[in-house]
């Protein structure tokens, strides 16, 4: 230590010093109960069809939120059942999706998760849409 700041110093400093892990102040934080309760899942998973259809997708996760609905988007463009397994797991109310052929249409694919409802919106109403399944 004394040769590492006589390098940057020119001259040697005497010093005491210690150190905790930061994993051993994590430990400790988390049996004091001081980390704060994390919400659950998103209420809607916005799921990704494919990169054409990014900017409405990126669209409809702004129009949700603004209407104060908690909404995950998925990171990236994979098979729909995967997307589908994922957002189970996340345990989210709702999967929302548009592709290609709904987006031509104007439309937006809605499925209440637990009843594995699918429906096609009209993209204006998605939200009220939505705001009934959460």
């Amino acid at each position: 230590y004394d040769n590492l700041i006589g390098m940057f110093m020119g001259r040697t400093l005497p010093a005491v010093g210690f150190s905790l892990g930061l994993e051993r102040i994590l430990v400790v934080m988390e049996q004091r109960n001081m980390f704060p309760a994390l919400e659950g899942a998103a209420q809607v998973m916005v799921l990704r069809m494919d990169e054409a259809t990014t900017p409405e997708t990126l669209k409809l996760c702004t129009d949700l939120r603004k209407a104060g609905i908690s909404v995950e988007l998925y990171p990236n463009v994979d098979k729909l059942g995967k997307q589908f397994q994922y957002a189970e797991k996340r345990g989210v109310k709702v999967a929302a999706f548009l592709g290609q052929k709904e987006k031509d249409a104007g439309k937006v694919a809605v499925k209440a998760m637990a009843t594995k409802t699918q429906v096609e919106v009209d993209a204006a109403n998605v939200v009220a849409e939505v705001q009934k399944l959460v």
